[in-house]
């Protein structure tokens, strides 16, 4: 028993409390938090390391569902590859957070490539410790079937503080 000032504070620290993952397929989880969750329950997930403030190619998988991305040790992010759209996917990041401290803006530029031209989305990353209900991107990029073919349409990732 806890008292009813004292609900919300332990809604967001308790270890029982169900949790979501943006990863399609994945059912909820007991509370640690999401950056935890993904290395333990999803270690196929390539990972890669960039600096700040340069555009990366991300090599992609058709079938990948997310990468992780660090920028150096400062921090460590999550492009989810949502494909319950009709006729393509959508692609968003998000900031994965240790410890509700860590909270920092970072903005980020996702582009994907093609043949008929270059798709683009910039923003600022949402930090993200624990997901309470199911994952909803702030925003994200549409890439259509027609123009998505991952050897052919790389995914380029810009991270910066």
């Amino acid at each position: 028993m806890i008292p009813f000032t004292e609900k919300l504070a332990h809604e967001e620290s308790c270890l029982h409390a169900p949790c979501h993952c943006p990863i399609a397929g994945c059912c909820p989880y007991p509370g640690r938090s999401l950056h935890d969750h993904i290395k333990a329950e999803h270690p196929m997930i390539q990972y890669t390391r960039i600096t700040a403030g340069r555009l990366y190619p991300l090599s992609m998988r058709h079938d990948e569902l997310a990468c992780l991305v660090s920028l150096g040790s400062k921090a460590v992010f999550l492009l989810v590859v949502d494909r319950s759209v009709p006729s393509g996917l959508t692609l968003s990041v998000i900031h994965l957070m240790s410890d509700p401290i860590e909270r920092e803006d970072f903005k980020y530029k996702i582009q994907v490539h093609t043949q008929t031209g270059i798709l683009s989305l910039s923003g600022e990353t949402q930090s993200v410790g624990r997901l309470r209900g199911p994952y909803q991107a702030g925003a994200s990029l549409f890439v259509s079937d027609t123009m998505w073919s991952p050897p052919d349409s790389p995914v380029y990732l810009e991270l910066k503080c």
